[in-house]
Formats: C-alpha cells, structure tokens, sequence
C-alpha cells in the first residue's frame, strides 16, 4: 500500500537504520487492531456457515428463529424494566454514559437498536411464516375465516411471534436512538413494499410500515425524552463532520486504506470536529470500511450485500413458508444496512454475529429449488465443505487462543493503569515494592501481546513516572541541583522503548510525544520540539501535547502561535486557564496576555487580579479588578443571578461606600441562601448603616435563630436600642 509505506517512513524518518526497519512492512499501519477484527469476522464466518446449514433443516430453521426471537424478548424486557423502575444503573451496578440505562443490558442506546431491529426480523419472519402455514394447510377465504381461527387459538404461534415483535420495536423506539427507530421505519417500509409486490400474504406485509408508524408515533406522544432526543443536533463531533475529516485520508489511502481496524489511530490525524474525546469508530460503517480497507475493500462488502439481498429477494419471490421467514429476516437486514449509515453497531460482537447469521440462512434458503429442496451435493462438495469446516475450526481455536492472551493482557494493564492512578493521587509517593509491582504487572501485559501499542505506551509511562516520582516531568535533583546519571540512563532506556512502540504504530501520536517530553527533560531541545510538533498532528484531541507546543512556540518568540494553542490547550482540557495565566505573567513576563486571555469572564478576571497583585502588577491588577466588578454588575443585574454574585456585588458597592446600593443585592443573596447567617449579619450592618435600624434588629435576630453567636447578639442588643430612639417609638 503505497499510502501506508509513504507515512510509515515519514513519521519514522528520526529513527537510526530506518531501510532496515522497513525493509519488510505490513500493509495496515496497525496490524494488532487487523488481528482484532479479523478474530470477530471469523467467529461471524463460523456462524454464517453454521446459518447457512441449518437453513438446510426447516424445522432447525424455525427453532432458531424462535430462540432468537426469545433472546430479543428477553433483552428487551430487560431494557424495559430498567426504563420501569428508574435504574439509572445497568443491573444496578454499571454506570452508563448516559443515564438512566434505556438500552440494558448494553451500554450504548444505538448498539442496543440495532440488536432489537435484528432479533424483530426473527420475530417477524416466525410470525410470518406461521400465517403461511395456516393459509396453506387451511385456505381462508376471507376475514371471517381468520378470525374464526384467531378464536379457536389456531394462530396463538404467530400471535405469540407478533406479540414479542410488538415489545422489541417498544424497547427500540423507547431507547432514544433516532438512527434506530428511523432504520426500523424503512425496514418496515421496504419490506411492506417486497412482501407486497411478491402477492402473498399482502394484508400482512401492508400492515407492517403501518403499524410501525403508528407505533413510533404513540411512543414519541409519550416522552418528552425521546421527543427532546428527535428534535437535537449533534454539536461536537457532528457525524457530518467526521464524513468531512474522512476525505484527505480516501485521497491517500484510495485503494487499500490504512489496514483494518486502524481507524481509532489514524482518524486524529484528520479530525476537523472540536470534540476533546477520541473518536474510535466513524459513525458510519461505510466510511469507516472506505478508510481502513479502500475502495477494494468497500466494494467487496457491497458485492457481498448485493449477494446476500439477491438471495433475499429470490427466496420471497419463490413464497411458501420459507419466502415469509426470508421476508421478515429481511427486515433485520435492510433496518441494519440504514441504521449502519449513522452508527458503528457491526463493530458490536453481538450484533455482527447475528447479521451474519441472518445472511447465511438467506444465503442457506436460496440454494433451495423452486420444490423447497436442496440440489445433490457431489463428492467434489461434500469434500469441500469438510475443508471449509476443519479450516473454521482450526482458525477458531487460533483465534480463542489469541483474545485469551489478550484478556490477559488487558487484565495485566488495567491493573497496572489502576495502580498507577491511586499513585497518582498521592503525588507519586508510596513505597519502592508498590512500584515494582505496578511494573510487573505492566510488564506481563506487554509479554502477552507485544504488538498492542497501548500496551507499550502504558508501561513506559508508568515507568516514566516510577523514575521521576512527580507528574510534571522533572528528573528528580539531588542536594546540589544535578541528576544521577544513573536516573539519566534510565530516562534515555525509556525513550528508547517509546520510540520502539513508535514503529508498532507511527500514528499512534501520545508514543510520540512522550519520547519529546522525556527529551526536553534530558536538554534534547531540537529532538523534543520536532517529536511534540510531529505528536500534536497525530493528536488533535490531546490537550497536554498541544499545551507543550504552545510553551514551545512562546520561547521561541512565536506569540501569536502561542495564544493559538493555548486556547487549543484550554478547551481540550491540557491545561486550565489559571496555569496559561500564571506562565504569561510569571514565565513569560506577559501579563498583558493573562489580562487578554481572562477577557470579561467574571471569575478568570477575579483570578488574574489576584496573580497581577501577587506578582507586583498592581497597575494591570487594578484594571483587571474594575473589569471584574463591571462583569459582576452585569451578573447581578440578571433576574436568574445566584446568591454568590449578588452577596460579591453588594461587598462591592459597600467598600465603594454606598450601603444603600449595596442593600438591594444582599436581600437578594439572602432570599436565595437564606440560612446564611453570615450574609444576614451583613445585610443587618447595610441596613443600620442607611439608619433603618428596625430592619437590621429583624435580619440580626434571623441569623441568630439559625446560628446563634456572640456577634449576633451584640448586634441585636446594639440595634434593639437605636431602633427605641426612632421615631414612632
């Protein structure tokens, strides 16, 4: 792949005997994410071969469709009663990211869509194929007949069939997914129209976009969630816009992309969106297929598509009660292939192996002839499927055994990464068999799969901070202000291993930027600014590396790239506005910066007041200070004001001495906290100041009943006495 050859040598170009290194290359730029999908399409393969089968066996053929049938029942009803107890939590143990838990047992709501819209195809084409089976046994002439034998509990196996479908689309539509209930709206639509136009069963087929409409309909009448969910706009990472970020990556990649399952590595690369959080998947299965395998591989997975709804179509037109159960499994199809536009559910083991499924009985059903029976196999056949079948089996071991190494290796890292947090928290202090353990730990997961470059980056990372005990990339000092050589070997032995884990993955950009903060602390300033400037583009949602290179950039003299990323920096949570504030006015001797970046944001201009005084400012913290009580103002004057702003303004305008000024803001503060006995001892004091003495004798006896105190006693005992010397006493 000349794409992936070309960026492999540019992102390694720095490394010592690069011809070597490349010498022999693969074609993905990331081969353990290719092992990774590879295992899933080969446990997919296993069972679309197994389908394929079965549809051999009409009565195997059935019970699998009411096993699956169940399945999505039974899944549903555990979405459903998630939804009817108010559990915000999966099983009431696993937090979702989106709260309450609509789609339990999954946790992604649009996952759990496509898995309902696939098991309702096996509920619809059971129901389906019952009807066609009482119609051929039985002849109904007309609606009587029907009903006549819905009384007599000729047809319970289809109402039960019908009855699952009904609470599975429920449990798709009431999961807020839009992409769902939108692809279960066109699959119901196009299969009414094929089973239509095929002249069976037309009542039923008709009835199906029907139903589904009015279904949806009533579900979006009853919540004001899903109706918030239809009428919302993706604002950060707009599914349009990763579409948009795609296109120069097709433009190099053409043919063969960048290697399958590369798309969480290279995607950053091209990321146009504003989000903070790193994109794994595109939101869209085509364009995601187009990026890591190419044209070549898109058109394989249409050939197969257009194979698979061939089959489909010809199995309908050929009827009976096996064109039925094909028409209804088509319906999971057609709702995943809409549905697969605006999501990455085939990514989901779950819902890929029952795709596959439902491709191998369609596949299985249309080798049938017009008579329902499968044509003699020849010897020729029967030996090639023993060979399909013992290569299944062999690659199915293969793959068991490599996703054990890898749960264990995923077991190893998480434990090391868990320790290393709660070390974390602690300042990187704790003792020396701690940190042997973390390392040990980290250690194993890299033995075990020594190509998964998160690995890599894990351990070294960690080793990163065993060696400098601190989180702001100091090499620790000794009394006289110089690092042992021994620590300095070890941060260069670390380089090493990051720039090891560089050639496992070249795009995987936070290898790269380690290695330039771990060479800026050894004083390799030309090699550090080249990796972080190299690790920034890698890297757009990194905050921290961005943070880097904009310090960069301000030492450098290049001020205007400098306020560029630090913005960047703040708003993908590298780094906070009182750290850039405080380099501006303290590392810089900038201050004017600081003063620009807090702008009129009330509380960055009462930080910035307090860094410009601390460090001998007091001009632009003077300035700073009057921009904060005008952004103040503008706060308290809002009729929605919180008690904070208004308890600062009203402190404001009583050292301005103005306590008549002051009074209207306070009451207002105390009427929102009003168990402040702080603030009405403060308000007591406005109001004794403007003469009103009966006022501050009723807010200093309010704060005394809700925390008694010597100064609130006093002050009544005060106030009590002026307010008999007025008049009207």
């Amino acid at each position: 792949s000349p794409g992936t050859t070309q960026l492999r040598r540019e992102l390694l170009d720095d490394l010592p005997n690069l011809d070597r290194l490349l010498s022999t290359t693969t074609l993905s730029l990331y081969p353990e994410a290719g092992w990774h999908d590879l295992r899933l399409m080969l446990a997919a393969v296993a069972f679309f071969v197994s389908a394929g089968q079965l549809a051999r066996s009409r009565s195997a053929m059935m019970w699998l469709g009411w096993g699956m049938a169940l399945v999505g029942l039974l899944i549903a009803g555990v979405a459903l009663g998630h939804q009817l107890a108010g559990e915000p939590a999966i099983y009431g143990r696993f937090l979702p990211p989106r709260q309450p838990a609509r789609a339990a047992p999954f946790i992604n709501h649009s996952h759990f869509a496509q898995f309902m819209n696939l098991s309702l195809g096996f509920a619809l084409g059971t129901g389906l194929s019952g009807l066609m089976k009482f119609r051929a046994s039985r002849g109904p002439r007309g609606g009587s007949d029907w009903l006549q034998a819905i009384l007599r509990g000729e047809l319970r196996v289809a109402a039960v069939a019908f009855a699952a479908a009904g609470v599975i689309a429920v449990a798709c539509a009431l999961s807020g997914s839009r992409g769902g209930m939108l692809s279960l709206a066109a699959a119901a639509s196009v299969t009414g129209i094929v089973g239509w136009s095929r002249g069976q069963m037309r009542s039923a087929a008709l009835a199906l976009p029907v139903l589904a409409a009015l279904m949806i309909a009533a579900v979006l009448a009853g919540s004001d969630h899903l109706q918030s969910r239809v009428a919302s706009r993706d604002v950060e990472g707009d599914r349009l816009t990763i579409l948009k970020s795609l296109i120069p990556a097709w433009q190099t990649f053409p043919l063969l992309g960048t290697g399958l399952g590369t798309f969480e590595v290279v995607y950053p690369m091209y990321d146009q969106t504003s989000a903070i959080n790193l994109f794994t998947h595109a939101e869209n299965e085509y364009a995601q297929t187009l990026t890591e395998t190419g044209f070549v591989g898109l058109a394989v997975v249409v050939a197969f598509i257009v194979m698979v709804m061939s089959a489909h179509l010809r199995v309908v037109k050929r009827g009976g009660r096996s064109g039925q159960f094909a028409l209804g499994l088509g319906f999971g199809l057609i709702a995943i292939l809409v549905h697969s536009m605006s999501d990455f559910g085939q990514h989901i083991p779950a819902n890929f192996i029952l795709t596959a499924t439902i491709c191998g009985l369609l596949i299985g059903l249309a080798g049938r002839n017009r008579a329902g029976e499968f044509s003699a196999t020849t010897t020729w056949g029967r030996r090639a499927g023993s060979l399909v079948s013992g290569g299944l089996c062999a690659g199915l071991l293969l793959a068991a055994w490599q996703a054990d190494t890898v749960r264990r290796a995923t077991a190893e890292n998480a434990h090391a990464v868990a320790m290393g947090q709660a070390l974390a928290k602690h300042q990187w202090l704790g003792e020396d068999e701690t940190f042997t353990r973390m390392l040990a730990s980290a250690g194993r997961a890299v033995e075990h799969r020594p190509g998964n470059v998160l690995f890599r980056y894990d351990q070294n990372l960690l080793r990163w901070f065993a060696l400098t005990r601190n989180d702001s990339g100091v090499l620790p000092r000794d009394e006289a202000g110089e690092v042992d050589p021994f620590v300095v070997e070890q941060a260069k032995q670390i380089m090493s291993e990051f720039r090891a884990a560089r050639v496992v993955c070249p795009t995987f950009g936070p290898a790269c930027s380690m290695e330039g903060q771990i060479a800026l602390a050894l004083g390799l300033r030309q090699r550090g600014e080249m990796l972080l400037a190299r690790a920034m583009r890698l890297t757009a949602y990194d905050g921290v590396t961005i943070a880097y290179n904009a310090d960069l950039a301000m030492r450098a003299g290049d001020v205007e790239r400098a306020r560029e990323l630090y913005v960047r920096a703040i708003a993908r949570q590298g780094i906070d506005h009182g750290e850039v504030m405080r380099r501006y006015i303290e590392d810089y001797g900038r201050p004017d910066l600081a003063l620009e970046l807090a702008g009129d944001t009330r509380w960055l201009l009462e930080l910035v007041t307090a860094q410009l005084r601390r460090a001998g400012y007091p001009d632009l913290a003077l300035v700073a200070r009057q921009r904060w009580e005008v952004a103040l103002q503008k706060t308290a004057d809002q009729p929605s004001a919180a008690p904070g702003p208004l308890y600062d303004m009203a402190i404001v305008l009583r050292d301005r001495g103005d306590p008549a000024g002051a009074v209207p803001y306070l009451r207002r503060a105390v009427f929102g906290n009003p168990e402040n006995a702080a603030w009405r001892l403060e308000l007591a004091r406005l109001l004794a100041a403007t003469g009103d003495y009966r006022e501050a004798l009723d807010e200093a006896e309010a704060a005394r009943r809700y925390q008694p105190s010597g100064e609130a006693a006093a002050l009544i005992e005060e106030y009590r006495r002026r307010a008999a010397t007025m008049p009207g006493n």
